[in-house]
């Protein structure tokens, strides 16, 4: 359908009226006795037939790896009750490992369960989509930086602490991704705090920051005695995701040439074949990443 002007008309009482589009009513399978939803989302008045939406999914459960992957899955993308059935009994063991999953989901929860079917349910808790990934951004940071402390002691004790951490963090990426997937979906309810280009943008940058807390997790597990010389790599690479993330901030570009000329200077300097050079470089692609995401966010029309 084209854009076109429409004159606001003034009815009786005081109220203002707007043709709808003959060719979108009939499209929509519309006529004179139906409802439509009339809501505001960002500045912009939207109006759509109403709609009953599914917040229920049901998996029929073949595995363990499946039915935790679509769990998961139903999960970020907003679902508020997720029931896995199978046609046979369900071993406890594999139950049991299938309940953890509320350890990783935030507000996951075990509402009922059955020889052969598990039900979850889920809170309904929005998160404001910039504020939590600046947390999420300078927790893995935060991490990042206790990373240099570990090559210079690559004590047990550490490690375990900052692979915690880093799982943690999994959870606040679950919940980022369950929140943007529901306030888009849900505009006429949740409010968005962020323009509807850049909802976006912190999309694919939750995805990316993601990949790199996985690959940060990978290299604490790898860090040995002989890798203290990639500590200079390291801080390099702090300084750069500080770079990116002041670049989502304040969307300045020219900051882009700086930032990448450090991850070419890591890239560069990461010759030996050692696990954790290679995940160390990894980081360094998705740092790369995280700052083409900065840049698109900061063009505007």
């Amino acid at each position: 359908m084209s854009t076109n002007l429409r004159r606001i008309q003034k009815i009786k009482g005081g109220s203002y009226i707007v043709s709808l589009p003959s060719d979108w009513v009939r499209e929509n399978g519309l006529d004179v006795s139906r409802e439509v939803e009339v809501f505001e989302s960002s500045g912009i008045i939207k109006i759509r037939p109403k709609k009953d939406f599914n917040f229920e999914r049901i998996i029929d459960f073949t595995d363990e790896e499946t039915a935790e992957y679509l769990t998961s899955v139903y999960y970020m993308q907003g679902m508020t009750k997720i029931t896995i059935q199978s046609k046979d009994v369900i071993s406890r063991d594999v139950k049991d490992k299938i309940k953890m999953l509320q350890l990783e989901l935030p507000g996951l929860n075990l509402k009922e369960e059955s020889f052969n079917s598990i039900t979850f349910e889920v809170d309904e808790e929005i998160l404001k989509v910039q504020d939590s990934f600046f947390d999420f951004s300078n927790k893995a940071l935060s991490i990042l930086k206790d990373v240099t402390k570990i090559i210079e002691t690559p004590r047990e004790d550490m490690k375990q602490d900052l692979t915690s951490r880093c799982l943690a963090l999994n959870s606040d990426y679950f919940k980022l991704i369950r929140s943007i997937a529901l306030t888009v979906q849900r505009d006429d309810k949740y409010k968005l705090d962020v323009p509807v280009k850049d909802i976006i943008l912190y999309a694919v940058a939750s995805r990316d920051l993601g990949r790199f807390i996985t690959h940060t997790r990978l290299l604490i597990g790898n860090i040995k005695q002989e890798d203290m010389k990639m500590r200079d790599q390291v801080l390099l690479l702090i300084n750069t995701m500080e770079n990116i993330i002041t670049m989502f901030k304040t969307e300045d570009i020219n900051m882009a040439s700086r930032i990448r000329k450090n991850a070419h200077e890591i890239l560069e300097s990461v010759k030996s074949t050692s696990e954790a050079n290679k995940e160390l470089e990894r980081m360094t692609g998705y740092a790369l990443a995280l700052m083409d995401d900065a840049v698109h966010k900061a063009v505007h029309l």
